[in-house]
């Protein structure tokens, strides 16, 4: 008895725990009884358990428990606070946990999909966090809860094929498989809920690329994507311009790793042909211009270009990306790397099969392919605005619903047990 009343006494102080503060104080203050949780109706009693009923039934969302304040809760319930401070923080953390609940029900539990880069959800996160409030203000008995829980997840055939399967999983206790099922179910709340006119979405197991417009498949497409040991990243980020006639501007460390030796034993060999290097201060030269064996990897203060045209690394079309992260999708002039069935070849961005068809597809056929096939050596680049800013998902999903039933991808960067 000692040990439960210092802990509750203990959790009592210390509020900095919770996920959501100002939102779980304004549900608070909309009941004038200052208590959903513990006052005496029968309503209330009801909702506290279909709260710990929920939670515990969270593995069936892949989701887990322990993230929702689980053991307090239980420790709460089986032996209620004895003082006011005890009592405010029993009502906080219930609040907490289901509103966190509910916003992983929505949007996904975006620390599993281990996202390292997520422009989209900032912009989207005060308007989901307010209408998740405003539902949950409302609750007042489990019909109401049952009600607002519904609206949250995505209704579509293959979203609701991944629960089956999980379902299947959790019984037999296939653990790889349920983590496997864990991640793409969140992927598909997070891509879903911010309902876009179009996006793109490219998952990297599968190695493809597909656009949507109004949740229909417009385009399909295989990609190559970065190698295992330069994998591309987990990322939501914006297309907002499609440049024809791209320069490729060389990572420094691929600069300096493969052409800076290859510049020290002859600048002017053919293989070089197309490279220029600049400077700090954009000043552009070529490499006849540079005495190469004053530099090392240490101290080289240059950058390698290549010239444009259809022998470009980047091919003639380059998609940009708003992420910090220097991650874009292109063209390519290696177009037999997608005959392969495992395409990871790039340093971490991503080389697309049909690049003019995706370019018009979200400029609004402003591209004019005879210009950008006719393969115009030195053209300098032109950029196109995209019709209106294009939400980019670059996701990991390795269970896959196909024809009534999921698949296993391999796990081609090993991100699971």
């Amino acid at each position: 008895m000692c040990y439960v009343l210092c802990t509750l006494q203990a959790t009592a102080r210390h509020h900095d725990d919770l996920r959501f503060p100002q939102a779980t104080a304004t549900i608070l203050k909309t009941n004038p009884a200052g208590a959903y949780w513990q006052n005496t109706t029968p309503e209330s009693r009801a909702l506290l358990s279909s709260l710990v009923t929920i939670l515990d039934s969270c593995v069936y969302q892949g989701l887990n428990k322990q993230d929702y304040h689980y053991d307090e809760i239980i420790l709460g319930q089986q032996h209620p606070p004895m003082d006011s401070a005890q009592a405010h923080r029993m009502e906080e953390i219930c609040t907490d946990a289901l509103l966190s609940y509910c916003m992983d029900l929505y949007n996904g539990n975006k620390e599993l999909l281990e996202i390292t880069s997520d422009e989209l959800s900032p912009k989207s996160t005060v308007r989901d966090l307010a209408m998740i409030v405003t539902g949950l203000a409302k609750i007042k008995n489990l019909e109401d809860e049952a009600q607002f829980l519904k609206t949250l997840e995505p209704n579509d055939a293959d979203y609701l094929e991944l629960k089956t399967e999980l379902r299947k999983k959790i019984q037999f206790r296939d653990l790889t498989s349920m983590d496997k099922l864990n991640v793409s179910l969140n992927t598909s709340r997070w891509i879903s809920h911010f309902q876009n006119n179009q996006k793109i979405v490219v998952n990297l197991p599968e190695a493809e690329l597909r656009y949507f417009r109004n949740d229909s498949l417009i385009l399909k497409m295989p990609v190559v994507a970065g190698k295992p040991s330069t994998p591309t990243p987990i990322l939501g980020t914006w297309c907002n311009r499609v440049i024809l006639y791209p320069f490729w501007n060389v990572p420094w460390r691929i600069g300096a790793r493969d052409l800076l030796p290859k510049c020290k034993k002859d600048p002017l060999s053919p293989d070089l042909a197309e490279f220029q290097v600049v400077d700090r201060k954009g000043n552009i030269f070529e490499l006849n211009e540079i005495n190469f064996q004053l530099y090392n990897r240490r101290n080289f203060p240059y950058t390698f270009r290549q010239t444009t045209g259809c022998s470009n690394a980047l091919g003639v079309l380059k998609f940009e990306l708003t992420d910090s992260l220097s991650v874009y999708m292109h063209d390519t002039n290696f177009k037999n790397a997608f005959l392969s069935a495992r395409r990871y070849f790039s340093h971490g961005c991503i080389r697309l099969q049909n690049p003019l068809e995706l370019g018009n597809f979200i400029t609004g056929n402003q591209i004019d392919s005879s210009f950008v096939t006719a393969c115009i050596h030195g053209q300098e680049p032109i950029p196109v605005k995209t019709s209106a800013l294009v939400p980019v998902f670059i996701v990991y999903s390795l269970a896959i619903p196909s024809a009534d039933s999921v698949i296993y991808l391999p796990d081609v960067y090993r991100r699971f047990r």
